[in-house]
């Protein structure tokens, strides 16, 4: 086969570890020719950006299916690996469409899910209008795990304060007296998560399903302090083909190029 041209659409550091696990591979496989990790949001930090040397990084959107039809015809990509978050749905939407448009063959890594555990106070919602509804009903102190993306919607919580935790502030947003942010990149540990919690008397928290170590452990603290989480289940998305595993990854990369 010809040499490849992987594109990888991240945002994650699943996408950094996969990245660099099959560079490594790369050594001693079929798997040759570039990587390519794609960044829908903010430069990552510069350590991070070291690890992954060798590897192509680009940032920005590709303007919907078309555009990213256009950017994988002008890249020549032989296959794609999203391993963007868990609830970005409409780029996985858009990979499933173009590469099926163009016959490219993709995969979906999708990071195993958190799973309720006896202690836990969970009330599953379908998404974040659910869940704005139902946290004034469980609590007056409400904490925000969700990112920045959606702040602006959180500002319909009007009579409890809110505590709200992310990397970047979103741009042009006015923030009423009853919302604390605080700006932090995961991991978290057990111990901090405890302290935070306490320290601002939340009784509610509002979070994602994202899976995965770097930010379970408020989970964990949310369970020893016996307070309520609201968990915003994951979307359904297209029918792609699915893997858990890093190592799955490479397994099906190899089963292409062999």
């Amino acid at each position: 086969m010809a040499k490849n041209t992987i594109l990888i659409l991240g945002g994650t550091g699943d996408a950094n570890k996969i990245s660099l696990a099959i560079k490594s591979h790369q050594i001693n496989s079929n798997i040759d020719g570039k990587i390519i990790l794609s960044l829908a949001g903010e430069n990552i930090p510069t350590v991070i950006k070291n690890k992954l040397s060798g590897i192509e990084i680009i940032y920005g959107g590709f303007g919907g299916v078309a555009g990213l039809k256009i950017y994988l015809k002008n890249q020549n990509i032989t296959v794609i690996i999203d391993a963007t978050h868990p609830y970005a749905n409409q780029i996985t939407s858009n990979a499933f469409i173009a590469s099926n448009n163009l016959n490219i063959p993709i995969c979906r890594f999708d990071r195993p899910k958190w799973h309720q555990q006896a202690g836990d106070i969970w009330h599953h919602v379908a998404n974040i209008e659910d869940s704005i509804t139902l946290a004034p009903k469980l609590g007056q102190s409400i904490f925000i795990a969700t990112g920045s993306k959606n702040l602006d919607r959180f500002l319909k919580i009007k009579h409890a304060k809110i505590l709200a935790r992310m990397i970047k502030l979103p741009d042009n947003i006015r923030l009423p007296e009853n919302i604390n942010i605080i700006l932090a990149r995961g991991g978290f540990n057990l111990n901090d998560e405890i302290k935070l919690l306490v320290k601002y008397n939340i009784d509610v928290i509002i979070t994602k399903n994202s899976g995965g170590d770097a930010t379970i452990a408020k989970i964990t603290a949310a369970r020893k302090l016996k307070i309520a989480v609201i968990m915003i289940d994951r979307p359904d998305l297209v029918p792609i083909y699915r893997v858990n595993k890093l190592g799955d990854v490479i397994t099906w990369l190899d089963n292409i190029y062999n």
